[in-house]
């Protein structure tokens, strides 16, 4: 995955330069195709999903401190990350004393399972009570079946999705902050004086195509810049602006 990422980072950094990409992995989903079943399926996964499903590629069974060390993912996110694949009998809790064990009383999954609500679980369903720690080891299911070829497993997991989202509109905020006010700045040192309404337009103009900046961000900005005085108001027009060098 991560060398998937590098290669669109190079292709994308020549055609914007200057630019930085953010890989936001919360947001991200993808398919993986099983070639370990009788039939063949298709998951729709998360990127934390498709991490970690990749590592059993090479291994059949991986303890959790593994996979987590492995792919990163905060472990209070990843227990539920494992949580939705073990009720999805994608995945299987592995017990090295008995390895022949199983933990579940049918083979066929059930396509609507990982879709169900935690309140409306069987209580035959132990995957939500399962304890997991980092010494925990899970195996990859390989009697998986299903009726449908292509499932869902993406499900949102609690809080920690929210919260990510939540920061990562707050670091686009800010980003965009920093560009409006770098804008700002570009116009005024070249045009020295500017009327209120032009600048503003000017502004909107120049990053359209990047984004467009709300009106209540560049008065922000205007007024952030004054006070760091790199701009000031013209002392007989109030609605002029003056750039001080």
């Amino acid at each position: 995955l991560a060398h998937c990422f590098e290669v669109f980072n190079t292709f994308y950094q020549k055609q914007h330069n200057g630019r930085k990409l953010s890989w936001c992995y919360h947001l991200s989903r993808g398919d993986v195709v099983t070639h370990y079943t009788k039939s063949r399926y298709t998951f729709q996964v998360s990127t934390y999903q498709m991490a970690v499903l990749m590592l059993f590629n090479k291994d059949l069974v991986n303890t959790v401190s593994f996979i987590q060390s492995q792919t990163g993912i905060e472990m209070a996110t990843l227990v539920q990350v494992l949580h939705i694949l073990l009720r999805a009998r994608v995945l299987k809790l592995f017990d090295p004393n008995n390895p022949k064990e199983e933990r579940r009383t049918s083979k066929t999954a059930d396509a609507t399972a990982v879709a169900t609500p935690v309140t409306k679980r069987s209580a035959d369903d132990d995957s939500s009570d399962t304890v997991i720690t980092p010494e925990t080891q899970l195996r990859l299911y390989t009697d998986y079946n299903n009726k449908r070829f292509r499932v869902n497993l993406n499900m949102p997991v609690k809080t920690e999705a929210k919260q990510e989202t939540e920061q990562t509109l707050v670091n686009v905020e800010s980003d965009r902050k920093v560009i409006v006010q770098a804008c700002i700045v570009r116009i005024m040192k070249t045009r020295k004086v500017m009327p209120h309404n032009q600048l503003i337009n000017e502004v909107i103009t120049q990053l359209s195509s990047r984004f467009k900046p709300t009106i209540p961000l560049i008065k922000h900005s205007l007024n952030s810049l004054i006070e760091r005085e790199y701009i000031k108001r013209d002392l007989n027009n109030r609605e002029t602006y003056e750039y001080i060098a």
